[in-house]
């Protein structure tokens, strides 16, 4: 059987989109956004390596209290550094990804978040991995550490064509926390409309760091403003009539709301954190913004924070 022939247009173009992406996404960890990610670790690239007795120069936020009560001695625990992280990054690509809107698809912007993440993971020195899904697991890149991976993992974001249509989150946490060779940093990137359960979170936070990005359009730019339409569910492919009044689009967004307001309290509840992020060319600067915000939060006020 003869190899499909070459699409030289669209590899030119992806090709020039990835381009772009590393100048932006390096122009942004050059003014310190690297950093800003390691810290997302929240401690985890410290690691045990053993006890000893407590003086007085030491922090005493590092105590360890238990083996100090069985001692009788004040007792604080030694860590190091772990150099081998790992972030691996978890992408839907199932049909309701790709749903056009007036600012851009949601497949769009998760390409635009892998590239400031698998490049601030390549700028740390860390390992970075892929894992796409939709109804089922669609395409597995085990972590590794190069710019080949990275740029890899860029195309596979970008152009890899799903199989299945639906979307199962609670497989792909499930899968993840399998396929993760150690404790690492998990970026799930989905628009969020298929259920998950608190559950399922929780099951993956207690080895790992979650963070969920959820991409969705802008409420303007959910539907059009008036007269009839025929919508479809990208992922059933179901098609309605639908007469976007200002009734239907509050109930529509009514609906959007609820369902993501469900996720959000599931991935909360199981020690994971939420971010909404709206589709389109800010999407990395939304992303940006919140690194640098969270990396803030965790900068202790003085001194040596304690590992998570």
């Amino acid at each position: 059987m003869s190899s499909p022939a070459l699409d030289i247009p669209r590899v030119e173009a992806l090709l020039r989109r990835i381009r772009a992406l590393e100048l932006r996404v390096n122009r942004l960890l050059d003014t310190g956004l690297a950093g800003a990610y390691r810290s997302l670790f929240r401690g985890r690239g410290l690691e045990a390596d053993g006890l000893r007795e407590y003086t007085f120069e030491d922090d005493a936020a590092l105590i360890d209290w238990p083996v100090s009560a069985r001692t009788d001695r004040p007792h604080l625990r030694v860590y190091r550094e772990e150099r081998d992280l790992v972030c691996l990054l978890l992408v839907d690509i199932s049909a309701s990804m790709c749903c056009p809107t007036p600012g851009g698809t949601a497949r769009s912007a998760a390409t635009d978040l892998a590239a400031l993440l698998a490049l601030a993971a390549l700028h740390n020195r860390d390992r970075v991995g892929l894992l796409l899904f939709a109804t089922e697991t669609e395409f597995w890149l085990p972590p590794t550490r190069s710019r080949a991976q990275a740029l890899r993992l860029l195309r596979e974001v970008a152009y890899r064509e799903p199989v299945t249509r639906g979307t199962d989150i609670g497989e792909a946490l499930s899968l993840a926390g399998r396929l993760a060779p150690q404790r690492s940093l998990i970026f799930l990137i989905s628009d969020m409309a298929a259920t998950v359960t608190a559950t399922a979170v929780a099951a993956l936070t207690r080895r790992h760091e979650l963070v969920v990005l959820r991409l969705a359009p802008r409420p303007a730019d959910e539907l059009p403003r008036a007269g009839a339409v025929w919508v479809q569910d990208a992922e059933t492919g179901e098609c309605l009539p639908v007469s976007p009044t200002a009734a239907t689009l509050a109930e529509y967004r009514d609906a959007r709301r609820r369902i993501a307001a469900a996720a959000q309290d599931a991935v909360r509840s199981g020690g994971g954190e939420w971010v909404d992020i709206p589709n389109g060319d800010d999407a990395i600067t939304v992303l940006a913004r919140f690194l640098s915000r969270r990396a803030r939060r965790a900068r202790p006020a003085g001194g040596m924070g304690v590992p998570a």
